[in-house]
């Protein structure tokens, strides 16, 4: 059975796209998530039982082509830092779906 999106999973996946872009996608924490998130730590495991689906739902995103754009523009409207981690990002994404093999869709 698939929860319902709402707000308090919305909120989950942006703070994992802000912290791995802070951090890389294996760099945060739990207590960092529900910080960043807004939301108590068992909120987490509510929307997400384990740390590999949120990170395969937040890879999916990012690898489709909003998220690629969205991705993008910010990294193309920042600094070559924020370049360089949005570029982290989508390679961190491609290797970890490689890794537990997720299918991957073709961007562009």
């Amino acid at each position: 059975m698939t929860r319902p999106t709402n707000t308090k999973r919305i909120a989950i996946k942006n703070a994992v796209i802000k912290l791995s872009l802070e951090k890389g996608l294996h760099g945060w924490t739990h207590p960092d998530l529900a910080a960043a998130a807004g939301v108590p730590q068992g909120n987490l495991y509510y929307y997400f039982k384990v740390t590999n689906d949120l990170k395969h739902e937040v890879c999916q995103y990012v690898n489709s082509n909003e998220g690629t754009t969205a991705l993008k523009e910010q990294g193309q409207n920042g600094t070559d830092l924020l370049q360089l981690k949005v570029q982290r990002l989508l390679t961190e994404c491609f290797i970890f779906q490689l890794e537990n093999e997720a299918p991957i869709r073709k961007v562009g």
